[in-house]
């Protein structure tokens, strides 16, 4: 009888239930951000995709140093520079 009447307040808040619902699963506390997950929309348009070229060649210049620097050749394990 009180989980109805629970529900049934909830069910006069937009969302409320869906909330509800969402972060019941949860394990442990969660924080907004799982909760804003649970009954956010999806916009893809809202994606940041980054851009890891410059990233990945400033990495494989730094490891090809310590490996020169190690008196390894980069290449023997296929980081020659190009």
């Amino acid at each position: 009888m009180l989980l109805d009447q629970l529900l049934a307040g909830l069910a006069t808040v937009p969302g409320a239930e869906e909330l509800l619902l969402g972060v019941s699963v949860y394990r442990s506390p969660v924080d907004q951000a799982g909760m804003l997950f649970q009954v956010g929309t999806s916009d893809p348009t809202a994606e940041i995709i980054p851009d890891y070229t410059a990233a990945t060649e400033q990495i494989k210049t730094v490891l090809a140093d310590v490996l020169r620097s190690a008196g390894v050749d980069p290449a023997t394990v296929g980081l020659a520079r190009h």
